[in-house]
């Protein structure tokens, strides 16, 4: 794993654009993303906003599966989470209501985590 630090071209930032740049030119890949990621989810601590996550040795053999594989997906090694209203294989869906319940749609193999919903 290379350290990204002062004076490298990647400075942790997340933004769509700046990582499918990095990404295409070869000077990032989306499993040192993920590494960054989970280490900045550590240092956070139980700061409450993840419902659950996916193990950090999952995500990273998901990320390398994605590196050996072909890079035209739009949201090539972007990483995300999805609220937990929505179904996904696997994760606990902790705010189902019959109006808003969704059959399992989001392919757990592209998903990080899950984050809270705030009621209104």
């Amino acid at each position: 794993m290379r350290k990204w630090g002062p004076g490298q071209k990647w400075s942790g930032n997340l933004a769509i654009r700046d990582l499918l740049s990095l990404y295409r030119s070869g000077e990032l890949r989306p499993s040192e993303v993920i590494q960054h990621v989970y280490a900045r989810i550590a240092e956070r601590g139980d700061d409450h906003v993840w419902i659950s996550v996916v193990s950090e040795s999952e995500a990273l053999e998901r990320a390398h599966a994605l590196e050996n594989g072909p890079r035209d997906y739009a949201l090539y090694g972007i990483p995300f989470a999805v609220k937990d209203v929505f179904d996904v294989s696997g994760l606990p869906t902790t705010a189902v209501v019959p109006h808003t319940h969704i059959p399992p749609a989001v392919p757990r193999r592209w998903l990080a985590s899950s984050s809270t919903l705030e009621r209104f």
